[in-house]
């Protein structure tokens, strides 16, 4: 038993930890770890200069039987009240392959973004497009079914919860996402193509309003890989009933120079309510040891609003995967 006077954070972490022990005691565990750090310099001084743990997986999987197998991930995060680091769930979810198709429940990867994790390839450097500016999250609570209905062609349908692994349920609807797409799921590892669209709808009540709103995202994506040239695009589109309208068009490419040396570029068009964001990363990717990478980059904000402001942002990223 935990001595009391322990402080509750810290025996909250021992008690997962312990629990985890438990569910992953036996043999035929796979334990790994994905650490996203960087130093980031900005020179117009609007903030500070600093080094940054943004991400700490610690991922166990274990299969139970030929068709079922568990998931937990552990990460870290900082709170937005006092900007303490605390500790997370981020994914909790059972993988079931039966004959209509896989199906996943618990907090498990959404189906928003489609395939952009491999196409962009970049998760340490930035977020995923639509995730950057709000339309979706990575991982949600709820359950889904994916089948290749013919040959690489992939239907994945889901029911979240909507509010994110970081936010309980607040109402009683859900938001539902059917995606479709043909081609190669991993355009960071292997050449070839794909070309699809997720269309997702929720339903919510806003907090100034008794009456149901709606809110639909619509997205179409397409990329193509080669040994040494990758590059992808994206256009969404998110409808409100309230009138919070807004448009992202993203493009990404990646050009090997050697086996361990990639350039890279990405850039956002955003348009909310009448404002526009663009903002570009151009780098390049280094990695001189398998689960090591280092990316030093540029970052561009441009804002067109009432006051039109720029800024550049200069950052190296790091990613340690064991």
């Amino acid at each position: 038993m935990l001595p009391s006077k322990l402080p509750r954070r810290f025996r909250q972490v021992i008690g997962i930890l312990g629990l985890v022990s438990v569910l992953f005691g036996n043999s035929g565990v796979n334990i790994s770890s994905l650490i996203f750090f960087d130093f980031t310099v900005d020179p117009s001084g609007s903030t500070t200069n600093s080094f940054n743990v943004t991400r700490t997986y610690l991922d166990f999987r274990k299969a139970f039987a030929k068709d079922m197998s568990l998931r937990i991930t552990s990460d870290v995060g900082r709170t937005e009240s006092d900007d303490r680091m605390i500790l997370y769930l981020k994914h909790g979810y059972l993988t079931w392959n039966t004959t209509p198709g896989i199906i996943q429940i618990g907090v498990h990867p959404t189906n928003y973004f489609g395939p952009t994790k491999s196409t962009w390839g970049y998760r340490f450097i930035a977020k995923f497009p639509t995730d950057r500016v709000g339309f979706g999250t990575t991982a949600d609570l709820g359950i889904s079914i994916q089948k290749e209905i013919l040959p690489r062609l992939l239907l994945h349908l889901a029911v979240y919860n909507g509010g994110g692994y970081k936010k309980s349920e607040n109402d009683s609807y859900k938001r539902t996402t059917l995606l479709l797409f043909y081609g190669e799921q991993t355009l960071n590892k292997k050449p070839g193509w794909n070309a699809g669209g997720a269309f997702s709808y929720e339903p919510y009540k806003a907090i100034s309003s008794t009456a149901k709103e709606t809110k639909v995202t619509t997205t179409v994506f397409a990329g193509f890989a080669l040994p040494n040239f990758r590059m992808g695009g994206e256009y969404t589109i998110l409808n409100n009933s309230g009138n919070e309208n807004k448009r992202l068009l993203a493009v990404y490419s990646s050009f090997s120079l050697t086996r361990s040396v990639s350039l890279l570029f990405r850039g956002d068009k955003y348009d909310h309510g009448g404002d526009q964001e663009t903002y570009v990363i151009a780098g390049i990717n280094i990695n001189p040891r398998p689960g090591f990478s280092l990316a030093p980059n540029i970052r561009y904000t441009l804002t067109e609003a009432s006051k039109r402001e720029s800024n550049f942002t200069f950052m190296l990223n790091f990613q340690f995967k064991f």
